[in-house]
This record gives C-alpha cells, structure tokens and sequence, in this order.
C-alpha cells in the first residue's frame, strides 16, 4: 500500500510536471512566431530598400580627403600681434583709416563636433565707402584664411570737404574672429602646441 501511495504520489507529480512544460512549450512556440513574423516583416522591408548608387564608398572617400585638407588650412598657432598687423597693412593698403583695435584673449569654442581657438577682435574702419568695402572683403578672403567678419555696423561721416573721388565717408565697426587648432586637435595630431 505504501508502494502504491508513493506510485500515485509520483504519477501526480510527473504530470503535473508534463502539463507545466506543456504549457510552456505551447506559450515558446507563439513566441517564436511573433519573432519569425518580425523577421520576415523586417527582410521584406530590407529588400524594398533600394541599391546605394555607384560609386559611394569613393564619394566617401573623397569627401574625408577633402576633410581632412581643410582641417590642415586652419593654422595651429597665430600671434595676435601677428594679426593685428596684418589687419592694420590691409586697411593702410586700401587707404581706410583702422582704430582703434580692440582684442579679447584667446577663447575656446565648440562648432559642431570641434573644438577651436578663437581670437575676437573689434575695429573700427573709415573711409570712402568704396574703400571701406573692398577693405571688409579682402578681410575675409586675404591672408588669414581663417578670419570671419561676424558683424559689420555701417555709419555715415560728417564730410569735411575731402577727396569726393573716394566715394560717401563712413565709419564701420567690425566684430571679427580668427580660428586656430585647439590644442587638443594638436595632440590627436602628435603635434605640440603653444599659444602665444
């Protein structure tokens, strides 16, 4: 009788057992239907995309050439005298009068994913508006490749009878920035750097 007790007590037992992997079996199976619905839903979404073009992985290639050339332009160490000077031989050249120059020192500044060393500085540029112009033009495409004209404030002068062939006189103030590599540019590069 004790036998037969611990066979039906073990016959319970083994069923129970069957049912609950049953039950788990059939619940795996619908989960692995959703699954296959998944996948097959995400191929077809695959091959409905269309080919890339010809020729990308050269297009990309190019483009972190040409990258890599323009990071090179921006210069890893300009002297704010060097700066001034050059921006007071400009506006003499053109025959504008420049001052005063006012700088603020060396900052840093996050653009996009980089970051950069910035010089700001103020200027204020008279003469013939012609002058005056071209001066704010070869400012930004002269020698500091990196220098950007960031706001221009344009007035009109008392005349005092001068030289009328050198157009309407005006003063200009320029809020300009020069660009340079930050130092940490510089150490991913391998370079030193300094700032002066």
């Amino acid at each position: 009788m004790k036998t037969r007790g611990l066979l039906i007590l073990l016959i319970i037992i083994l069923a129970g057992l069957y049912a609950y992997l049953g039950m788990n079996y059939v619940g795996r199976q619908s989960e692995q239907q959703a699954l296959a619905f998944q996948t097959a839903e995400i191929t077809r979404a695959v091959k409905g995309m269309p080919d890339p073009p010809d020729g990308l992985e050269e297009q990309l290639s190019s483009a972190r050439v040409r990258l890599v050339a323009e990071q090179n332009i921006l210069p890893s160490e300009v002297s704010s005298s060097a700066v001034i000077s050059a921006v007071l031989e400009l506006a003499d050249d053109w025959g504008v009068s420049a001052v005063p120059v006012e700088t603020r020192p060396w900052a840093t500044e996050k653009v996009g994913d980089y970051t950069y060393r910035v010089l700001r500085l103020s200027v204020t540029a008279s003469g013939g508006y012609p002058q005056v112009v071209n001066f704010v033009d070869r400012l930004e495409n002269g020698k500091l490749e990196t220098l950007i004209v960031k706001k221009v404030s344009v007035t009109r002068i008392q005349s005092d009878g001068g030289n009328p062939s050198q157009g309407l006189p005006v003063s200009a103030i320029l809020d300009l920035a020069v660009y340079a590599r930050s130092p940490e540019q510089e150490q991913k590069e391998g370079k030193g750097s300094s700032t002066k």
